[in-house]
């Protein structure tokens, strides 16, 4: 696209030379196609057995230098123009510039097999943000090569698994204020003169993934004339959060919701690129798109592999060959006429989109044989085993089961520390979780593979040890299955169950550390740990200040003593001292006094508190890669300041009163 000078945004491209010399040098490759020899896909517990040792094996490991230099290296140099490279211009634009957003995007190819089509099998990653993010975006990519669906795809159109390889493309990410797709052949009537654009406000992946509904455009190929538009209300958008780096969900003000999102000189320019790709590659394009103030960009093609064939077509008007069909769900026209039809059944929808076909009714594993392409699945629910029948289905319809769920600010433990759901199901980024083998029964970090949210009846689990905590509560749908055990034996079943036969949960004891191996200093950490409980830090734009409370006492003496020597190290200022009355507050609404005074040790350093609270804020991030030794150290910071060990029992009590202390505590604790 950029040779037939469109407007593409600036990027680069990781080579499928690039993915075959990790798995080489690495020595995985052996491994992968070992599993992979004789698999056989109809049999969906080997399959998603293949799709966890496989992926487990990309992820886990590590980047060869080279790779991860020359990915960075392109990274860096992404916007500047390759005239200035190298001068001192380059240098000026480099001083003190973030690294930008980028799209990362798998891109699946097969060597001897032009006619392959993959797309829409491997995982794309919008709003990515800084190396370690990048280098994690293209690891995943390079794993959804072999997700089960992907295997499963791949076996069912005969290619070899040794002959498809991977790219991917890292683009900047344009700050959409309006974006869309567009078809150059309208896929609802199949017109081969009609272009069909929908577009919405916002970024993307709104229209993308059809939770919206779109502006549409039916233009006439011949003059680009806009022979039909249908204006959407559009109540909401999805925009970039700049300060969490993730997707966020707004509104739109209500005076522009049922106005044309696309301006007509937007429209006729996005119809002259469509036509300039399809003369280019020769077949029908589906096309995304984004415009950015005034600058129209295009993102993405690929070729329709969705549109049927006419019986009065000829040979050369069938657009796609029978290897090549690939069912996709696009939004119901507004043409059809239904009101003649009986609604039969209606329900919660579990994903975007409309299907249609034959019903086909299952009512257990050996009636999956009648599930043929194109059909609708219907069954009292989908168990693994439904895998190949589904792919088969446009559409599936259950009885129970569904989409269980927590609410959206329900904290879950990933890579990145705590995030809420709300703020997994907006982020496109990649993330891992805690996930227990059911084999091994080790907890082990596995990808989230994918997300969704739905309005449900919800209930509000409340747990405390003595009955005296309040406010310590979980809040999900009662059929959401949850680990316990069942004569001796490990067993999925709904809280609800649980909570009627008043039994336990299984909780993880140990979360094992990711593969990164952070390198920390002990010192600092136990200075932390100190920090955290008996200290505070304070930063504006003109002063910082540490201060470290502790009453001077005997038994405090070696502790007062090492904090101060490594606030004194670390800050690199004198640590003074300043008399602080006793203290007073509200422990379990009864008012306490203390009972004497403090003394206040305290460094005055700009750089130092701003240090200081860097590190407090990536503590989540740190504990998930750091050795053992560091967190001890922190613990060890933690349990001098406000806390006890009792050898004896292999016991400490931590006296915890401040949130941001949590999340680091119970980290240290798992790991």
């Amino acid at each position: 696209m950029y040779n037939l000078g469109l407007p593409v945004p600036p990027g680069f491209i990781v080579t499928t030379f690039s993915f075959k010399h990790f798995i080489h040098v690495t020595g995985i490759d052996t491994k992968i196609f070992a599993i992979l020899k004789d698999l056989d896909v109809d049999d969906n517990d080997r399959l998603q057995a293949a799709e966890k040792e496989i992926q487990g094996l990309i992820l886990s490991t590590p980047l060869p230098l080279q790779i991860r230099q020359v990915i960075l290296e392109a990274y860096e140099h992404m916007n500047i123009d390759p005239s200035i490279r190298g001068t001192k211009a380059e240098d000026l634009i480099m001083q003190g510039r973030e690294p930008g957003y980028v799209a990362v995007r798998s891109s699946a190819t097969a060597e001897d097999l032009p006619e392959a089509s993959f797309a829409g099998e491997m995982a794309s990653y919008l709003n990515i943000k800084g190396p370690k993010n990048l280098l994690a975006a293209v690891l995943a990519c390079w794993a959804s090569l072999y997700t089960a669906r992907a295997m499963y795809y791949r076996v069912k159109n005969h290619f070899a698994h040794e002959k498809v390889f991977i790219a991917v493309v890292v683009q900047k990410m344009v700050n959409s204020d309006v974006a869309g797709v567009m078809f150059t052949v309208n896929p609802v009537t199949q017109d081969p003169n009609e272009i069909l654009i929908e577009a919405s406000y916002g970024l993307g992946e709104a229209v993308v993934s059809g939770s919206i509904t779109p502006d549409e455009y039916n233009v006439n190929k011949k003059g680009f004339v806009v022979t039909k538009k249908i204006i959407a209300k559009k109540t909401w958008m999805y925009i970039r959060d700049t300060e969490k780096m993730t997707t966020i969900k707004v509104d739109v003000p209500v005076a522009r919701q049922e106005e044309d999102c696309l301006h007509a000189q937007d429209i006729k320019k996005l119809a002259e690129y469509a036509v300039k790709l399809e003369e280019h590659y020769k077949k029908p394009q589906d096309i995304e798109f984004a415009v950015e103030k005034t600058r129209v960009y295009i993102t993405q093609t690929r070729a329709i592999t969705t549109l049927g064939k006419k019986k009065e077509s000829n040979r050369e008007e069938q657009l796609v060959a029978k290897k090549e069909e690939k069912q996709v769900i696009v939004n119901a026209p507004c043409e059809i006429e239904i009101k003649d039809a009986v609604l039969l059944v209606s329900g919660i929808p579990s994903s975007p989109g409309i299907g249609k076909g034959k019903v086909v009714i299952v009512h257990d594993v050996s009636d999956l044989k009648k599930v043929q392409k194109g059909d609708v699945l219907v069954a009292r629910m989908t168990t693994p085993d439904h895998v190949p029948a589904m792919e088969r289905a446009n559409a599936i319809v259950t009885d129970a089961g569904g989409s269980t769920c927590f609410s959206g600010e329900t904290l879950v433990l990933t890579d990145q520390g705590f995030l809420t759901m709300k703020d997994l199901y907006l982020s496109d980024q990649p993330f891992f979780v805690p996930s227990l083998n059911r084999k091994t029964l080790k907890v082990e970090w596995r990808p989230i593979i994918a997300k969704m949210k739905r309005r449900a009846s919800a209930i509000v689990i409340e747990s405390s040890q003595t009955g005296k905590m309040k406010g310590n509560t979980l809040t999900l749908t009662p059929d959401h299955k949850m680990l316990t055990y069942s004569g001796r034996e490990l067993v999925s079943k709904s809280i609800q169950e649980v909570l009627d036969a008043k039994e336990m949960l299984v909780i993880a004891q140990k979360i094992p550390s990711l593969p990164e191996n952070l390198p920390f200093d002990t010192k600092i950490a136990y200075l932390l740990g100190a920090l955290l409980t008996d200290g505070s830090v304070s930063l504006t734009q003109r002063r910082g200040k540490i201060t470290f409370v502790q009453k001077e006492i005997p038994e405090k003496e070696e502790f007062i003593s090492t904090v101060v020597s490594y606030l004194s190290e670390f800050s690199g200022k004198q640590v003074l001292v300043y008399p602080k009355k006793a203290s007073s507050g509200i422990i379990r609404g009864r008012p306490i006094q203390g009972s004497s005074q403090c003394n206040a040790y305290t460094v005055c350093s700009k750089v130092a508190a701003r240090s200081i609270l860097h590190l407090q804020s990536s503590l989540e991030y740190l504990f998930l890669r750091c050795s053992d030794e560091v967190l001890y150290s922190f613990l060890a910071g933690v349990i001098d300041g406000d806390g006890s060990y009792n050898a004896s029992a292999s016991r400490i009590n931590i006296y915890c009163g401040k949130q941001k202390l949590y999340a680091p505590l119970l980290l240290a604790c798992y790991r």
